[in-house]
């Protein structure tokens, strides 16, 4: 494993973790579950980042997610595939 790849494996946390005591992490936590991400985009490792887990977001903040992918294409495809 690479230093690179030990880093990220340290140091991204769960959802779940990210938004313990944020005021809305029940209705982000379903909305990611509703879209499945975590089963769709596993192979991408997807990430929550953005303005939840920072605590400075705003009532029409929107969720970012990280995703890593060697292909384009197949990334584009799966997209496509899950949520079109």
């Amino acid at each position: 494993m690479s230093r690179y790849e030990k880093f990220l494996r340290e140091s991204f946390r769960s959802p779940e973790e990210l938004l313990n005591g944020h005021p809305l992490a029940t209705p982000i936590l379903s909305t990611l579950e509703q879209l499945l991400l975590s089963k769709n985009l596993s192979r991408y490792k997807p990430e929550l980042v953005g303005t939840q887990p920072l605590f400075i977001d705003t009532p029409t903040s929107d969720i970012d997610i990280l995703c890593h992918c060697q292909s384009w294409t197949e990334f584009r495809q799966d997209l496509e595939r899950y949520f079109k």
